[in-house]
């Protein structure tokens, strides 16, 4: 059903997203899909400090759930700006089936400003798998 899946991932806040990990690894092993993770850093980051960490994430993530999560590191100028648009070119560029994403529980800004996963999924014609 889903041979390429794709999850956003942050390293500097890798302890909220394990859920999200753990239901693309279940969906992979359940389909044989394989899995993308993204990271989208600030031009300030430095991309081969940033690629580094990122890579150096999908082996921990590989480890733990024994499948190989496939790093790509993005680099762009405004982070808060960019980042939907960003992940949308991903989505495409990967060919990517399904988007599993971690996302927090709505407060009360989330009324007047919409979370990135709510962004992303007006903007892809994808299916995208929220978890909290």
């Amino acid at each position: 059903m889903f041979r390429t899946i794709l999850v956003p991932v942050d390293v500097e806040h890798k302890d909220k997203m394990e859920k999200a990990q753990q239901v693309a690894a279940d969906l992979a092993r359940q389909y044989g899909s394989k899995i993308h993770i993204v990271g989208v850093a600030a031009f300030a980051s430095g991309k081969d400090d940033y690629t580094a960490k990122l890579e150096y994430y999908a082996g921990e993530l590989a480890e733990r759930h024994d499948m190989e999560f496939v790093p790509h590191a993005v680099i762009c100028h405004d982070l808060g700006a960019e980042l939907v648009r960003m992940l949308s070119e991903q989505v495409d560029e990967l060919d990517v089936d399904l988007v599993v994403m971690a996302s927090h529980a709505p407060g009360f800004m989330d009324h007047f400003f919409s979370s990135n996963a709510n962004l992303l999924t007006a903007h892809i014609d994808r299916s995208v798998l929220v978890v909290r």
